[in-house]
This record gives structure tokens, C-alpha cells and sequence, in this order.
């Protein structure tokens, strides 16, 4: 993902609460705490046009761990913001 993009998805996620994401090799890497948290992402990105991987990670310590799923985005659509949306 080139910087421009990387700086522009970053702004856009500053808008979610309870989440936290950080910079990795293919792009952004977001963590959240609870599925209801992670349909709400997946439905913004899904909305971007972006490519993404899904990780769930469970522990022993599953009951204490906050964040336990990860989404890496690895690009998205610049133009996103010029199409329709035909939500369900």
C-alpha cells in the first residue's frame, strides 16, 4: 500500500472507538475486541472496495485477552468514496 493511502485509511480509522491498528509490512494492521466491533469494520471496508485478511486469535487466556481478532488491510479503492452504496 503506498504511503498516501496508508495516511488517508489511518485518518479514516481515527473515527472508530475501541480499536487500535499499527503499520505493518503489507499495510495496516487493526485490532479490535468483539465481533460486533469487526462486522462493523468488515462493512466499512467492504464498502472501500479493500483487500483484507482476517485473523482470530484464541488463547488459553481468552476471557482476559481484549484483543482477539485482526484485520490486515492491504489496499483498498482510492475512488471508494464515488460510488454507490447499496446496503441490505
Amino acid at each position: 500500500m503506498r504511503k498516501e493511502k496508508r495516511v488517508k485509511l489511518v485518518e479514516l480509522l481515527a473515527f472508530f472507538k475501541d480499536i487500535n491498528f499499527e503499520k505493518c509490512v503489507n499495510g495496516i494492521t487493526i485490532y479490535c475486541s468483539n465481533l460486533d466491533k469487526l462486522v462493523e469494520i468488515l462493512n466499512f471496508l467492504g464498502g472501500m472496495g479493500a483487500y483484507f485478511n482476517i485473523i482470530y486469535e484464541s488463547t488459553e487466556k481468552d476471557f482476559i485477552d481484549k484483543e482477539k481478532y485482526a484485520i490486515t488491510v492491504i489496499d483498498y479503492d482510492c475512488d471508494f468514496e464515488k460510488h454507490e452504496q447499496h446496503f441490505i
